[in-house]
């Protein structure tokens, strides 16, 4: 029986453990916050669904019952079980006044009103049991405390008040945010480029050194390129990570060529340094020749780390690749299954981040 993690493992190539990138706890979150997620759009997008995300809540007193989400629906019993009265939507400031037999707002059994006060839902006339029970249906999450994590069954009907039908989507979005959160790692912990080595002090045993060659690293802003694309996921902005991407590709490819062009230049004028540093010292004595000796394997060392550091930045850069166009596949199912197009996906995050700048 399988679970999230092994599910998403399948999704994302990643091996999630309490130390990778994203670790079992992250992804924990990236499942709770998947969860809210797809309850929201289903909500937003799908409100003939929000149904099979609810729970219902009974109570025989007036000591409320806690909000959790969206109200879908309150009821109160009529001296029956059988007979539940719709409850309406009243301020909360009415609560004494619907009290009153002799005020317009008043509530009867026939038709009581709820009101939240302090997260809490009451209703007038007050749930008193002996069939009169207030019942509450409200969207609910299984977030926090023993909520869904990432070693539950996927599935299964492991979540609760969440319909196995769309579980799918639950690990869907904790894949794109796990291919992001892998793609970040990579970013944040690209090799380091050699340091080019400094030539022995050869002016206190008159010699006349040959001119010693430069490698030329080809310029690649590795940062900048990332941060492009990065952002652009951000926005979930599909066409512009396309876009950067794209060029993202084009840049490599230029990167590459440079490197291999300047390699070869590299490589020949340092063939051509090592005879004319072998020939300048050959008639000096034992300690110069030693000195030239360890110089020239320095540069051979350099030589292969270069070579090794270009190898270390395809390998990372071909994975990060991977997990960003994964990281698209992914967002792009997940908002499919909620109507939204690419189009509609960056302008959805627009709004939403203006809506929380403006709280």
């Amino acid at each position: 029986m399988a679970t999230f993690e092994a599910h998403i493992e399948g999704l994302t190539q990643i091996d999630i453990t309490a130390t990778s990138a994203p670790n079992q706890t992250e992804l924990t979150d990236f499942l709770q916050e998947a969860l809210v997620d797809v309850v929201n759009k289903m909500i937003q997008f799908k409100p003939k669904e929000a149904f099979k995300f609810a729970a219902e809540s009974e109570a025989a007193n007036d000591n409320g019952i806690t909000v959790t989400g969206s109200v879908l629906s309150v009821v109160r019993e009529h001296d029956s079980v059988t007979i539940l009265r719709p409850c309406t939507p009243m301020p909360s400031e009415l609560k004494y006044e619907s009290t009153d037999i002799n005020s317009l707002h008043y509530r009867s059994k026939y038709n009581p009103g709820y009101f939240v006060s302090n997260g809490k839902i009451f209703v007038r006339p007050a749930a008193a049991g002996s069939d009169n029970d207030v019942k509450v249906s409200q969207i609910s999450y299984d977030i926090g405390g023993s909520g869904l994590a990432f070693g539950d069954n996927y599935n299964q009907g492991a979540v609760e008040n969440f319909p196995t039908e769309y579980e799918y989507l639950i690990a869907i979005y904790a894949g794109a945010k796990s291919c992001h959160a892998a793609a970040s790692d990579i970013q944040n912990n690209m090799p380091t480029k050699p340091t080019a080595v400094i030539s022995p002090n050869f002016l206190d045993d008159d010699v006349d050194l040959p001119t010693e060659p430069i490698f030329i690293q080809p310029n690649l802003d590795i940062g900048g390129l990332l941060n492009k694309i990065q952002t652009a996921i951000s926005r979930e902005d599909f066409d512009l990570v396309d876009k950067e991407i794209s060029l993202f590709d084009k840049t490599m490819e230029k990167y590459e060529k440079n490197f291999e062009a300047e390699s070869t230049i590299y490589a020949k004028e340092l063939e051509i340094f090592k005879a004319d540093l072998d020939r300048v010292t050959k008639n000096k004595d034992r300690s110069l020749q030693k000195k030239a000796n360890e110089y020239k394997s320095e540069l051979d060392k350099y030589v292969a780390e270069d070579a090794q550091y270009k190898s270390q930045i395809q390998e990372k850069l071909t994975k990060y690749k991977w997990f960003v166009e994964q990281h698209h596949i992914l967002l792009s199912q997940y908002n499919s299954a909620f109507g939204i197009s690419k189009q509609q996906a960056p302008q959805k995050k627009q709004k939403q981040e203006r809506s929380r700048g403006e709280e």
